[in-house]
């Protein structure tokens, strides 16, 4: 159950945060989103403890933190961050690839003996 209630407050996090990210301009991603705050709440330097529910101000600061590193164009961490999500949002098995790949076959196959 505590899990539980760790897990939604987190999916809730990430959907207000993404938000503040909209009216800021950035498109950006849920999961990215997910990545970049479990990365800063993670930093020992930011100081966030992971066994107790934040505060008001440590959402706002969480916030800010994100935002800002969201912000920092100049970032080579950022970009490998960026293309981390993307790899891990498109990536598909190899069972997964034969699979469509047979199911693509099996259409062009049906069309050729069309008549």
């Amino acid at each position: 159950m505590h899990l539980v209630v760790k897990v939604c407050s987190f999916i809730s996090f990430v959907i207000l945060f993404r938000n503040n990210i909209y009216n800021k301009n950035l498109g950006v991603s849920e999961t990215l989103v997910a990545f970049i705050v479990k990365a800063v709440v993670l930093e020992p330097q930011n100081d966030f403890q992971v066994d107790r529910v934040l505060a008001t101000d440590d959402v706002q600061r969480l916030i800010d933190l994100c935002v800002k590193r969201l912000l920092d164009n100049k970032s080579s961490s950022l970009d490998t961050i960026k293309m981390q999500v993307y790899f891990d949002m498109n990536y598909t098995t190899r069972d997964e690839f034969l699979t469509e790949h047979r199911r693509v076959l099996g259409k062009k196959k049906q069309n050729n003996f069309k008549i």
